[in-house]
């Protein structure tokens, strides 16, 4: 590669070319010759001010300055090596711009010269003045400065308690959790070794919540940058604040040239000429266009507002138009900033130029949350006043007013949202007109209406799409479930059932618990007095307390679980409910296999519920209860009847389109095949499980699947498959936040340890594991300590051994271990009684079966597990 001049020696050579001398650039730049002749020497670096008086004056174009300074300033290697952002990896999540970024040169270069200096850089000022747009345009530019990507958060539609929920969104991080603090735990072990910008945009609302990410990220994730977009700083230690100016104002007096360089009359015309290309450079012209950006203050959004307008009147109506209605706003709320007058002035004047229509559907769009469809808009802001065709056509103008942008993505429905100031003002103008409740009713029973349209279908081909549509109107599902629980407690139990399996296949179980738990509380309290409740009320409430018990399970609540699935199953069993009956008795079963190890049990509750399936029950039903079916006879090493149970299971999932279930059949049909011995096929069909997992962003079946491929990559003595596969599962697992699949992969990889003989890194990586499981998950420390016999065993330490399995047989009796367990289990047991003889082994081994088990996890945690044997 070609080694690249110091910036002295560009200077030096680009100065020639031009035929200057040092004097004459000395000059030209406002500094000393003898500094000019220091800094081509390279003995001296120019002032940020200096490099980019120099740059200027030697012709480098304005949008190409800030990464020249940079270089000046030793900061950036020379720009040629940079590579265009197109030639760049995808490392951002940065939206493409449909419009030119219009000057702001000076406060880019600012950017990314305190991000140079500070981890944390707050962007203040008012709303419209362009913190967003400016965010983004700096992350674009320091892209090659930060390896590991640049990323945008955007908040303006979250609550306080999601901050961290929306930038694991971002980070591609499923969020299994079961409260903030695990997910914002998530985030900073994905984060912690990572060189990356992180833009948090619109945090005005949620100041307190964005601080304590932002302290947690800077603190433990070191090579994080943190680039802030609000109202008002985030008030911690160590930050900075900029607060972003107005556009640079044109001179009243000056040459046309002069008028037209400045960065608010760029923008302005730039944007009129897109409305309308006759519009010239003439002096006529240019006199409307200063008189509007100085009325409008150079706010960005004000003068993209006002440009908007140039296809129909002139620049000399619309500056005309301005005068009229500042002076009347002005008068009328002198208690609000300057600059907020000015920007509502802009937004009055701008809703003042709408037919009465376009007013009305306006102010009935600030219904919705976030974004919203045509389709919703039409069915909740339609009536005899605005038809639904009308609403089509206004909403189209709307947009073409600047008044609602367009949010397209690949393979999404066309979405539409307000800027965020706009949203607060026809808010305002929504509840001022008397219809809010009226809206806030007709959003309710659109989102109930699709979600009912949409609940079947969550277990078909359609499932995946359905689920990013409803992921998309997330904020207005809050929203209506929250306006629901103070007006409509029928409503809410609806909503949040009926999203039950959204919650679940979304891993959003802590706030789909939330959500159901205050929906069946408030429903109760509401109809306390009414007993029974209709037969469709109580329907309801059986399927939110089965959703509730679902999450509670694989949130590892498995008491709660126990509790919501019996309530559910006596309400089913009440109201004759077949399909209620046989869904609830197989939550019940999974406590009973998964809490309790009693598979006969939890056959014969499968059982019952299977033979009501096949009376009364959909597809997806059916087959979710035979892959359960299924997973208890593989337990019992019941391998024909396993066989039969999922192959039926499988059929129907793939009949119904349950690519869940098909997901699950694959998997269990697997590790039947490897456990008759057949290992290729169960190979193939654990790949086949992954392939659809990873498609449907399933992480618990990924893990699960990825897992089964280790244990059979070990039996085949492909340890470094193994290895990779399980190293896999770890890193999902940690950036999930799934922490007994984290202390399972341990362990693996612990095992794994051992039989390449590294003992030492065996014994710790069996320690993390032992240390996640706690003192909860019986079924997991047993395992764990399984492995720490084996480790025993190696180092020649028998007794230490035979206590350790016989700490291990007292917790059988409680849990299942799984056919490879209890082979290693025997083998291990056989291998200690030929090097313990006959009392010592049974002295031994009882004392292990008396130990109390917390004691074992303290000595082994300790390292001193010698105190079992010797208290």
């Amino acid at each position: 590669m070609a080694e690249h001049p110091t910036f002295g020696e560009w200077l030096r050579k680009r100065r020639r070319a031009m035929d200057l001398s040092q004097r004459q650039l000395a000059a030209l730049a406002g500094c000393a010759e003898i500094t000019l002749r220091r800094i081509e020497a390279g003995s001296l670096k120019p002032s940020r001010e200096l490099a980019a008086l120099l740059l200027e004056k030697l012709g480098v174009p304005p949008e190409e300055r800030g990464q020249w300074v940079r270089f000046a300033r030793g900061m950036s290697e020379h720009p040629s090596e940079k590579r265009s952002a197109a030639e760049l990896p995808a490392r951002t999540n940065l939206p493409t711009a449909l419009t030119a970024f219009v000057g702001r040169e000076r406060e880019l270069a600012d950017i990314e010269h305190l991000l140079s200096l500070h981890r944390l850089v707050s962007l203040t000022g008012v709303g419209g003045i362009g913190k967003t747009r400016l965010a983004a345009k700096a992350g674009e530019r320091l892209l090659r400065d930060y390896p590991d990507g640049v990323w945008l958060i955007e908040l303006a539609a979250a609550s306080t308690d999601l901050v961290a929920r929306s930038i694991a969104a971002v980070l591609g991080l499923q969020s299994f959790n079961s409260s903030a603090a695990s997910i914002t735990q998530m985030v900073i072990n994905s984060l912690r070794t990572k060189q990356a910008l992180l833009i948090l945009d619109n945090c005005e609302h949620l100041v307190s919540a964005s601080a304590d990410i932002a302290r947690l990220v800077l603190s433990r994730c070191s090579a994080v940058r943190i680039l802030t977009t609000s109202r008002e700083p985030l008030g911690i230690d160590n930050e900075i604040t900029y607060a972003v100016p107005p556009l640079e104002l044109p001179s009243r007096s000056g040459a046309p040239a002069e008028v037209q360089s400045s960065d608010s009359t760029r923008l302005f015309l730039e944007r009129a000429r897109l409305r309308n290309n006759r519009i010239a450079a003439n002096n006529a012209d240019l006199s409307f266009a200063v008189q509007i950006c100085h009325r409008l203050e150079g706010i960005p959004l004000a003068l993209e507002l006002a440009a908007a307008q140039s296809d129909w009147i002139s620049l000399a109506e619309i500056a005309a138009q301005l005068e009229k209605s500042f002076e009347i706003l002005s008068e009328a709320n002198r208690a609000v900033p300057v600059r907020q007058q000015s920007l509502r002035a802009s937004l009055e004047w701008s809703w003042g130029l709408l037919t009465d229509q376009e007013r009305v559907l306006m102010r009935r769009l600030a219904v919705f949350f976030g974004s919203w469809t045509l389709e919703a808009a039409q069915k909740v802001c339609s009536d005899e006043r605005v038809t639904a065709q009308a609403a089509n056509l206004h909403l189209r103008t709307l947009v073409r007013k600047s008044l609602v942008r367009v949010i397209q993505r690949p393979e999404h429905e066309t979405r539409y949202a307000f800027h965020e100031i706009i949203y607060h003002y026809t808010r305002e103008k929504l509840v001022a007109s008397g219809e809010f409740d009226r809206l806030a009713q007709r959003h309710l029973d659109a989102v109930l209406e699709f979600v009912r349209v949409t609940e079947d279908k969550l277990h078909s081909a359609e499932e995946k799409h359905l689920i990013e549509q409803l992921t998309d109107d997330l904020p207005n599902i809050r929203a209506v479930l929250e306006y629901s629980l103070t007006h409509d407690p029928e409503s809410v139990l609806r909503l949040a059932a009926g999203l039950g399996w959204f919650w679940f296949r979304s891993g959003l179980f802590h706030e789909g618990r939330q959500w159901l738990d205050r929906a069946v509380t408030t429903h109760q309290r509401a109809f306390a007095q009414q007993n029974p409740l209709p037969p469709e009320q109580a329907g309801t409430l059986q399927k939110a307390l089965y959703a509730g018990g679902l999450l509670a399970h694989y949130q590892g609540d498995y008491v709660a679980a126990r509790t919501l699935a019996q309530d559910s199953l006596t309400i089913a069993q009440t109201l004759g409910d077949p399909c209620g009956i046989a869904n609830s008795l197989c939550l019940i079963a999974d406590g009973l296999m998964w809490q309790e190890g009693n598979l006969d049990s939890a056959l014969e509750h499968i059982l019952e519920g299977i033979d009501l399936l096949r009376e009364s029950g959909t597809k997806w039903e059916l087959a979710s209860a035979l892959s359960e079916m299924g997973f208890v006879l593989l337990a019992q090493r019941k391998h024909r009847e396993a066989r039969t149970v999922l192959e039926e299971g499988l059929q129907l999932a793939r009949a119904a389109g349950d690519r869940w279930i098909i997901c699950v059949c694959l998997s269990n049909l697997g590790s039947l095949s490897v456990q008759v011995g057949d290992l290729e096929q169960g190979y193939r069909l654990l790949e086949e499980s992954l392939a659809i997992a990873e498609d449907v962003r399933d992480v618990i079946n990924t893990s699960w699947a990825m897992k089964e491929l280790a244990q059979v990559s070990m039996q085949l003595g492909d340890h470094e498959r193994a290895s990779e596969l399980y190293r896999a599962v770890l890193e999902e697992c940690r950036m999930t936040g799934i922490a007994t699949g984290e202390a399972d992969a341990l362990r693996a990889l612990g095992q794994l340890a051992l039989g390449t003989g590294d003992y030492a890194a065996a014994e710790g990586l069996l320690r993390n594991s032992l240390k996640i499981y706690g003192h909860t998950e019986e079924r997991g420390i047993a395992v764990c300590l399984l492995s720490f016999c084996e480790l025993a065993k190696l180092r020649g330490d028998f007794a230490l051994a035979v206590v350790l399995l016989g700490v291990v047989d007292q917790q059988v009796a409680r849990i299942t271990l799984s056919p490879l367990e209890k082979t290693q289990f025997e083998r291990l047991k056989q291998a200690c009684q030929v090097e313990a003889h006959g009392d010592e082994f049974t002295t031994l081994w009882n004392k292990g079966r008396q130990v109390r088990l917390s004691l074992v996890q303290q000595a082994l945690l300790a390292s001193n597990p010698q105190q079992l044997i010797d208290p």
